[in-house]
């Protein structure tokens, strides 16, 4: 018997339609219809009446359920006992955190995990976000985790050969002037403000620049909230955040960022103003599609337990991965 058969039985059992197991299981329905086939053949009965109102189970697929579903539920927590164990001999686990994102994030991330493993040790780096574009599979060397920003939410993070995670937080966001820039000294900017003022729009000249474009409109939109056309400037190639701060100081250009970015990269004429209007960045994670550290899950958790104030779980399972 196939374990697709199996999880295709029992989501329909459960569900008693084709299409909401076939979404529950992440496939097409007449994938779900052909293992229930398969199954039934194997069998040698129908499983399941079908209408075109409704489906059940016949007398037989009862029976199967109820001796189908301890059986099941045992392997899972037989697999997921083994997936714990292979954690906790994991020494290591290597978190790239983006290059702009704030030490205080970082480092309340990376406290929090050591608190609910402190067996596992950290090593931290840092990447530009771009990293993720650079390639049709990014080649991050042996990064087991990216913590970056998703701006407009992490489907505009399009990283092929990675599955991009929860949101971890969120930042507010801040424009980037020079201290001689007529918005310099406020308090806060409304987004509506920046039409009568030229911004940096920086262009990739990446390979995959084409999937970079979302991410950079999304970061620096071409519209304020009420439709009102911004002046972007193209003023730069390349991700390179101390080129951006030198191009801020020279007073004629302000950047659209998040708030923290003058704590990493201080410049006597540059400062930060908060920006309101515009939704706040997200922050997420980003692992390896195939071969992942099984350390990651319980990072993400902590690190979202840090943002929001729920304690980790301390040698539990780790949160839900997507």
């Amino acid at each position: 018997m196939e374990i697709r058969e199996v999880e295709a039985f029992l989501a329909v059992a459960e569900e008693l339609h084709f299409g909401r197991a076939a979404t529950r299981l992440h496939v097409t329905p007449t994938s779900v219809s052909q293992n229930i086939r398969s199954l039934e053949r194997r069998v040698g009965a129908p499983l399941f009446e079908r209408t075109t109102r409704r489906v059940s189970l016949t007398p037989l697929g009862e029976r199967l359920l109820a001796d189908l579903r301890p059986a099941y539920q045992a392997m899972e927590a037989a697999l997921n006992t083994a997936h714990e164990a292979a954690a906790h001999h994991t020494a290591s686990l290597r978190v790239a955190f983006a290059t702009s994102m704030s030490r205080r994030i970082s480092a309340e991330m990376v406290d929090a995990f050591r608190r609910s493993r402190p067996q596992c040790q950290v090593v931290r780096t840092a990447l530009p976000t771009a990293a993720l574009h650079a390639k049709q599979v990014p080649d991050l060397g042996d990064i087991d985790l990216f913590i970056t920003w998703a701006p407009g939410g992490p489907a505009v993070l399009q990283a092929p050969g990675w599955v991009v995670g929860p949101v971890l937080a969120t930042v507010p966001r801040a424009l980037l002037v020079a201290r001689n820039h007529p918005l310099a000294g406020r308090a806060t900017v409304d987004a509506e403000e920046l039409t009568d003022h030229p911004l940096f729009f920086m262009q990739s000249t990446e390979p995959a620049s084409d999937r970079m474009a979302g991410y950079i409109d999304a970061w620096t939109p071409s519209h304020t909230p009420e439709g009102r056309p911004l002046n972007r400037v193209r003023h730069m190639n390349g991700p390179y955040v101390e080129e951006l701060i030198t191009t801020i100081a020279e007073g004629w250009l302000a950047h659209v960022t998040v708030e923290g970015l003058t704590e990493i990269y201080q410049h006597q004429n540059v400062t930060a103003v908060l920006l309101t209007g515009l939704p706040p960045i997200p922050i997420v994670a980003a692992w390896p599609a195939t071969g992942h550290n099984p350390m990651v899950k319980a990072f993400v958790q902590a690190a979202i337990a840090s943002q929001d104030g729920t304690p980790p779980l301390a040698g539990g399972r780790p949160g839900a991965e997507r």
